[in-house]
């Protein structure tokens, strides 16, 4: 399994940074190489909704339905999947002097043996930077948003960015 976590100090209240990104109609525009995100069936966010997803992974397109497995208003939404490429993530949201701090947190799932560990390689790094600027287009975004009530940002940082080696399952 290959993690990587990025944070980013975003200068908006903490209940406008949350909902930009609960707002599924917004999650393709700041995810790094993310290239479909639309709801499968009626929820289009909270516990239970389910997205069909596709990302762009080198000259590859990996496709997979995720679930919301976490959804908790102003402090947290993570995701499992339910089908395709095996990806877990969280983001994190904590109202602090200054703005809001928001964590991303992505956990990828490859097959075991040889084969794993060399896509392992590959995928590693662009896992890391992939969630880092995934925070900044974030800050960015919401710096353009016209309905929010973010100012800018104060800057992407990360706090602890680290991929862990792919072991065989």
């Amino acid at each position: 399994m290959g993690s990587a976590r990025a944070s980013a100090l975003i200068d908006g209240p903490l209940s406008d940074v949350f909902d930009y990104v609960d707002d599924w109609r917004n999650v393709q525009g700041f995810t790094q190489d993310l290239t479909v995100w639309e709801p499968v069936g009626e929820a289009t966010h909270g516990v239970g909704a389910q997205f069909h997803a596709a990302m762009r992974m080198g000259p590859m397109t990996q496709e997979s339905t995720l679930e919301i497995t976490r959804w908790e208003k102003d402090a947290a939404i993570g995701w499992e999947p339910v089908s395709g490429l095996k990806q877990a993530g969280l983001y994190t949201f904590v109202g602090v002097e200054g703005g809001t701090e928001v964590s991303l947190q992505i956990d990828l799932h490859l097959p075991g043996g040889i084969a794993g560990r060399l896509l392992g390689k590959t995928i590693e790094p662009a896992l890391r930077t992939n969630v880092a600027k995934t925070l900044e287009n974030l800050k960015l975004s919401l710096r353009k948003a016209p309905e929010s009530n973010v100012e800018g940002a104060v800057g992407v940082r990360a706090v602890s960015v680290r991929a862990t080696r792919l072991a065989p399952r």
